[in-house]
């Protein structure tokens, strides 16, 4: 083989490797892309999600706070009902 066929032979594989590394490069390309919409939707889905949390707590405290005045309004209730058994006891009593 001269010199020439060598020279052409390896020209001709160098374009064949470049031409499948661009394949590669696009497949990469694409996934990448891919890739990153789904962490983008990822992204949106977990501050949705955070949202929805702080949301959350926020009802939970003002259901707690809710839940402490109702459980003082019923003490209060309580010891008024203990209180007006023991009228009632004194004036059956009397």
């Amino acid at each position: 083989m001269d010199l020439d066929a060598v020279k052409l032979l390896l020209e001709a594989n160098l374009r064949a490797f470049q031409s499948a590394i661009d394949v590669v490069i696009d497949q990469l390309k694409g996934r990448i892309q891919i890739t990153e919409g789904i962490i983008t939707d990822l992204i949106k889905s977990l501050e949705f999600s955070q949202s929805e949390i702080v949301d959350l707590k926020n009802q939970v405290k003002v259901l707690q706070n809710s839940n402490t005045e109702k459980q003082v309004e019923i003490n209060s209730l309580k010891a008024t009902i203990v209180e007006l058994e023991q009228r009632v006891n004194y004036q059956e009593d009397y």
